[in-house]
């Protein structure tokens, strides 16, 4: 979905409430969509705590009822009441190793369905998120195992 920056950049400059009925009116126009909130808790922190979780059900609620999902992007690990919301929070990390990137996502909930793989990768690549493929290594063996009972002494 295409924005005016124009518009955006005039919505941004108001208050966090009017931001907020500016995703609320979007999220509700839209069906089948996925509605991504960068830095959600940035400007929620400019809401009073109960302004907020009234924002935030509201927004939940509206996706839902457009079988639409919602994707809220919080910077912090703390929890907050939109914790016990959501269907999924997961925790992204882009560390280094050996001079290499590497981006992990870490399950920490998912609602109604179990964790078969809790940390996987992921990549960036050409702008799209996607979760890499669990890879088996088999390794040569060094050694030999026989099942074969043998007597002592033999």
């Amino acid at each position: 979905m295409a924005y005016d920056t124009a518009q955006l950049t005039s919505t941004f400059g108001r208050s966090a409430l009017r931001i907020a009925e500016k995703v609320m009116e979007t999220a509700q126009s839209l069906t089948k969509h996925l509605v991504v909130l960068d830095s959600w808790d940035a400007f929620a922190r400019e809401l009073d705590e109960k302004e907020r979780l009234r924002v935030e059900r509201s927004l939940v609620s509206m996706v839902e009822s457009n079988q639409s999902k919602i994707v809220f992007v919080s910077e912090g690990p703390e929890l907050t009441p939109l914790d016990y919301l959501v269907d999924a929070i997961v925790e992204l990390r882009d560390e280094e190793h050996e001079g290499r990137r590497i981006r992990t996502i870490e399950w920490r909930k998912r609602r109604g369905s179990e964790i078969p793989q809790k940390r996987c990768l992921f990549t960036l690549a050409d702008g799209r998120f996607n979760i890499c493929e669990r890879v088996a290594i088999e390794l040569p063996c060094l050694w030999t195992w026989s099942s074969t009972p043998t007597a002592l002494g033999a």
